[in-house]
């Protein structure tokens, strides 16, 4: 019988996570390094590489339908599934950036001009352009930057902008960070 078939992959700590996760030119390079060379120099591994591992890190979506049809539907299939085109969505035209008046040390924050019904989207269609930071470049930056201090003026800028306006999240691994690219860098992540 030709049934579909699955894996699953565990990690018992946050550093198998952390290589898991990795963009596929990290991986490529890793792969480098640990695979013994062939007498033919050409490669040992025919079918994979850094493109081929980046299709096992995050689930198909049909996997997931499948997950969310059992009965009784699990409580994590109820929300956060993706983009709800029924939902109503406020850009970034309907909020101001002010000085926050919740303490001295708040400083600037982002104010609505129009009431937003809970359960909304916030710039939903500013998402997409986000400035990303992978945890591999964001350790490659804090270790350079570490050694070779007196040289990275430009870096610490970068870093200085990453820790200032962006958050960290740690749902794939440990040191990923987000910079929104508009006003929504004023939001409190928290």
């Amino acid at each position: 019988m030709n049934q579909p078939s699955s894996f699953l992959v565990a990690c018992k700590s946050e550093e198998c996570r952390y290589y898991w996760h990795s963009n596929p030119a990290t991986i490529k390079i890793n792969t480098y390094y640990r695979i013994l060379p062939t007498h033919s120099r050409e490669s040992a591994l025919h079918h994979f590489d850094g493109a081929t591992m980046k299709q096992y890190q995050i689930p198909p979506k049909s996997w997931e339908t499948v997950f969310c049809r059992r009965s009784p539907t699990p409580a994590s299939c109820s929300k956060n599934r993706g983009y709800d085109p029924h939902t109503v969505n406020f850009e970034e035209s309907n909020f101001e950036v002010k000085t926050s008046s919740a303490g001295e040390a708040a400083g600037r924050g982002v104010f609505a001009k129009v009431d937003i019904p809970k359960g909304s989207y916030i710039g939903q269609d500013q998402v997409a352009k986000r400035v990303y930071f992978p945890h591999y470049t964001v350790y490659m930056m804090e270790d350079y930057h570490q050694n070779e201090n007196a040289m990275s003026v430009e870096l610490s800028q970068v870093l200085n902008y990453m820790y200032g306006y962006g958050f960290q999240t740690k749902v794939v691994a440990p040191y990923d960070y987000f910079v929104e690219s508009g006003i929504l860098t004023f939001v409190n992540h928290g």
